[in-house]
């Protein structure tokens, strides 16, 4: 009998479908993100006000959350 010889990829080396696959599993994964963060900038204000935060007060805990944010992604970098 003889001997079949197998083709292999090298291991670095990804199929298109799979590179493709990859890159539109990232899309909707920040698809996702950037909806759940819009809605729950949008719900802020209200969730405060339930326990009794007035106005300002709510604005105040939202841009210090927000600089909070922009203070982690800095030290992240």
């Amino acid at each position: 009998m003889g001997t079949r010889v197998r083709e292999t990829r090298p291991a670095g080396n990804i199929g298109k479908a799979a590179a493709i696959k990859v890159v539109v599993s990232l899309g909707m994964v920040s698809l996702f993100a950037d909806v759940t963060h819009d809605g729950v900038r949008n719900i802020v204000a209200s969730l405060l006000s339930i326990v009794g935060a007035d106005g300002p007060l709510g604005e105040i805990v939202a841009g210090a959350v927000e600089l909070a944010g922009y203070v982690l992604r800095l030290a992240a970098e």
